[in-house]
């Protein structure tokens, strides 16, 4: 039970960041979600979309995953390595390269859809930890494009730094539009 606690106040820490740049952006005029942080640059509302989609896939492979926990091997050394290399580089300033596998983040989305897709997201992120099994969850049930395989607890720990990486973005494009004279 203790390692479920774990799990779910990593995913705590992930709603209160969402919830912290909920609020943020709700001062926000609706027109300010699509202007690009520069020329080929993305928009709040493809940041957001992007973010949603992660969460969306990381859900849909975990639930794969949960038919074949047999099958799995469990939370290591490497692991633990791999998921703290993620979370520095996430850190750094240094940018990546979204993922083949992830759509290409839409601007056509109003705040309140994205916000209600977060809201679903997170929901069904919830009821995967309150439900997966107590004896797997130190199964390596999640297969990051880059860094590999990590357990549930990684898996929200990675999408709580994937989170904190682009509200950084988030910023420079507000700033960026603050600069250009397009912000209050």
């Amino acid at each position: 039970m203790a390692l479920r606690n774990e799990i779910l106040m990593a995913f705590d820490s992930l709603e209160d960041k969402r919830r912290n740049l909920e609020e943020r952006l709700d001062l926000m005029d609706a027109e300010l979600f699509v202007i690009p942080e520069a020329n080929k640059k993305w928009s709040i509302n493809q940041v957001l979309s992007h973010l949603s989609n992660s969460e969306f896939g990381t859900v849909r492979y975990i639930k794969k995953k949960m038919l074949g926990l047999d099958t799995v091997g469990k939370r290591d050394f490497a692991s633990k390595v791999r998921s703290k290399l993620l979370k520095w580089l996430l850190d750094s300033p240094v940018r990546f390269k979204m993922p083949k596998q992830l759509p290409e983040p839409s601007n056509e989305y109003s705040f309140e859809k994205l916000k209600s897709q977060f809201e679903k997201n997170r929901s069904e992120i919830k009821d995967l930890i309150e439900t997966f099994p107590e004896e797997s969850l130190d199964k390596l049930i999640f297969k990051h494009p880059f860094a590999g395989r990590f357990s549930l607890l990684q898996a929200i720990t990675f999408l709580e730094d994937h989170y904190n990486h682009h509200v950084k973005q988030i910023d420079r494009i507000l700033k960026a539009i603050e600069n250009r004279g397009k912000l209050g």
